[in-house]
């Protein structure tokens, strides 16, 4: 309902409008503000109409009173939405709603609250700061990630401004806008916003304080995304000296503190991505390349660095099955998971003999937690496939739509979790990535089987690797680029079922098991990989 004192505002908006500024102007200019919307006045008042009165056309063809203006439709929905909460809660209820799927709306009606805002004060009013915050959620709830990061920097900026270029308040908006570079691609933006956050948490809390350490840990997790071992290394570590430092090296954040520091270890013998050798380099126009290329984190965050030092690791894994022990608040289910994990390290690195008393003593635990539960470690689990250097895409003028392919494997595990008599099942597009699955699959690892307490092998067991590719559209002769997958789908390479296969996007992709190919026998030669990536 609009208020008949300040006609083209609602009443909320009023209300809302004069308790936000007073941190930026007095309430008599606040006032002074809202008196200025009024004019005119009624008619009956000894206040002057102005000389050029604001006409408002009427159905009925009379010239309306200025006090029965109504707001716009943004100004009304937008007073409706605030009519209904509680003093101080209107912004926060307009979060909520984009959890309820109004992002939209809300985008719409922000963006006018926010223009209001800045026509009563100026563009640096610190009552911006949380509605551009949540104008950057609903965008990144519709998926405009660059207009979501524009608003989540300038939330920043105006914070910088308000509160000083230091100020702690800014770290969760930075935090949102670093999701918004990296939902863009753009990994090195969106480190350096990590790296930021952190600094600022830092300096507010201290190097040694127990409050840095969630700063701590997020920026540890993202050099693990992104390939940052050193770094992430360092991070770890610096939250395990945090807290032997305050004497509080248990719980949730020491078992933190020290899984990370193991996974550091552990990603720098496996890596994730297949690694011929030292010069082994993807190409630099790849559009699915992982975060590992771009230029690595760390120039402003001074960390040591810390060399190899595999005994480490095992030490930390260790440690977290002692605490746990010990700890009364931790259930027989988080100490199987610990002994599990230390098991796979000993795996991994070639010590058997030291992982299966663990791998029986975590099954007794796992069924202490969960007595209906199927037997633990019944069945192999792949610890560790490198992931195979992705397709080289057509250049952009001849680039299909984005599409997926798959290869399909049986294999064999043996008792020690290392891979033997590779078949491959089925493959779309036939021939493009089959040899790099293959080769990537020859050093992956296994957790084996375990019956009677001991190790057992087991055979044909499927394994299917997926991966995003680019269909090349046709040249002005009608004939498909050179340089790309063949996908050829003569009856002589595949089934009929997989003729389909090899034309249909990620939705329809059907996984079934083909009965009519011929198994593929295990090669070592390249088969279809032409490009510089093949051995």
């Amino acid at each position: 309902m609009p208020s008949t004192r300040y006609p083209g505002m609602s009443r909320t908006m009023q209300s809302f409008l004069s308790q936000r500024l007073t941190g930026f102007h007095s309430t008599v200019v606040c006032q002074c503000f809202l008196l200025l919307l009024s004019a005119p006045v009624h008619a009956d008042t000894d206040m002057p109409a102005p000389e050029q009165p604001v006409e408002v056309p009427a159905s009925d063809g009379n010239t309306t009173d200025s006090a029965s203006v109504q707001p716009s439709d943004d100004d009304a929905t937008l007073g409706t939405a605030l009519d209904q909460t509680q003093p101080g809660d209107e912004l926060d209820a307009l979060r909520g709603a984009i959890d309820a799927g109004e992002a939209q709306r809300i985008e719409r009606e922000i963006t006018a609250y926010i223009e209001q805002v800045e026509q009563a004060t100026s563009r640096y009013s610190p009552e911006l700061i949380k509605p551009l915050v949540i104008l950057g959620d609903a965008q990144m709830e519709l998926a405009e990630y660059e207009a979501a990061a524009e608003s989540y920097g300038r939330a920043v900026h105006v914070d910088r401004v308000a509160n000083g270029l230091h100020s702690p308040t800014q770290a969760d908006i930075v935090y949102r806008e670093s999701a918004a570079l990296k939902a863009l691609g753009d990994y090195q933006e969106a480190g350096n916003r990590e790296e930021y956050a952190y600094e600022l948490l830092v300096r507010r809390y201290g190097e040694g304080s127990l409050e840095a350490l969630p700063a701590t840990f997020r920026l540890a997790d993202w050099c693990m995304q992104t390939d940052n071992v050193l770094l992430a290394r360092s991070l770890f570590n610096n939250a395990r000296t945090i807290l032997l430092a305050n004497e509080a090296l248990h719980g949730e954040q020491a078992y933190r503190a020290l899984r990370g520091l193991a996974a550091t270890f552990k990603a720098e013998r496996f890596p994730t991505l297949y690694q011929r050798a030292e010069t082994d380099t993807l190409d630099d126009d790849d559009d699915f390349s992982r975060a590992s290329r771009y230029a690595p984190l760390g120039q402003a965050t001074q960390l040591p660095l810390m060399l190899n030092s595999f005994p480490l690791g095992e030490k930390s894994l260790n440690q977290i099955v002692t605490l746990m022990l010990v700890d009364p608040a931790s259930t027989p289910g988080q100490q199987a998971d610990a002994m599990t994990d230390l098991a796979d390290w000993y795996l991994m690195f070639d010590h058997p003999e030291k992982a299966l008393p663990l791998y029986v003593k975590a099954a007794e635990q796992y069924a202490i937690a969960d007595p209906g539960a199927p037997a633990a470690f019944s069945a192999p689990t792949l610890l560790y496939f490198p992931l195979p250097p992705p397709l080289k895409p057509p250049p952009e003028s001849k680039r299909g739509p984005p599409m997926e392919g798959f290869v399909q494997l049986t294999v064999t595990v043996k008792p020690d979790g290392t891979v033997t008599d590779m078949v491959t099942v089925a493959d779309a597009p036939h021939n493009a990535m089959e040899f790099r699955v293959r080769r990537s699959m020859k050093i992956a690892r296994y957790r084996p089987a375990i019956q009677d307490g001991q190790f057992v092998g087991a055979g044909g067991l499927a394994f299917e690797h997926r991966y995003p590719w680019f269909a090349p559209l046709p040249d002005q002769t009608g004939s498909d680029d050179a340089t790309t997958p063949d996908t050829d789908t003569s009856a002589a390479d595949a089934p009929a079922d997989m003729q389909k296969r090899r034309a249909v996007v990620h939705d329809a992709l059907p996984v079934t098991d083909p009965v009519t190919l011929e198994p593929t026998a295990p090669t070592d030669t390249p088969v279809g990989d032409t490009d510089d990536n093949g051995d």
